[in-house]
């Protein structure tokens, strides 16, 4: 037999969800075609379409079936970490903590847990769309003396990570004892 070379079409609603590499199907003789079909839906969803080849006066049609599916929202940190440093005694520090949602839908920060007598966040819940970003304003208080680790857990809707820890560093310092002058007193 001859080599044959026979159009095709893709029909239904979804149609334009599909692409082909070719609108023709070669196919050798005694042998097999193939055309390659690939997906791009544009909503979350299930998509069909039929292709139909008219081949060598035969006709035939073989549906396309899929499902788009949105990614769940994601959430990444720009630091899993803050260290704020040394500093003294009831000198507060504001730092800013950068989340981010690198997932297909709303993100929602939900609870942050912390120890409230060394730290102020600020805001407590945000929600933060596909792509987007928002800060934390996280405050070290400088409460009490000593160096500090604590830690910040940010609770949100992430399927995949649902707390997320950073770990608050700080060393705080007793303020410098006032100096003590002699007046006046003479060695004898």
């Amino acid at each position: 037999g001859d080599a044959s070379s026979q159009q095709f079409t893709l029909l239904g609603a979804d149609r334009r969800v599909f692409e082909t590499d070719s609108d023709r199907l070669y196919v050798p003789a005694e042998g097999v075609g193939s055309v390659r079909i690939s997906a791009t839906p544009t909503k979350p969803g299930p998509f069909t379409a039929v292709i139909s080849i008219d081949f060598n006066f035969a006709y035939y049609e073989t549906v396309l079936i899929g499902e788009a599916v949105q990614r769940p929202p994601r959430l990444e940190l720009d630091s899993s970490n803050i260290d704020f440093g040394t500093g003294e005694l009831n000198t507060p520090q504001t730092q800013q903590l950068r989340i981010y949602n690198t997932g297909e839908t709303t993100l929602s920060i939900t609870g942050l847990i912390y120890d409230d007598a060394l730290f102020t966040v600020q805001p407590q819940s945000i929600e933060i769309d596909a792509g987007g970003s928002a800060s934390l304003d996280i405050t070290f208080l400088r409460s009490i003396s000593g160096s500090l680790r604590e830690e910040l857990v940010v609770v949100s809707n992430d399927p995949g990570q649902p707390q997320s820890i950073i770990t608050l560093l700080g060393t705080v310092l007793l303020p410098p004892p006032p100096e003590i002058s002699d007046f006046g007193n003479e060695d004898v």
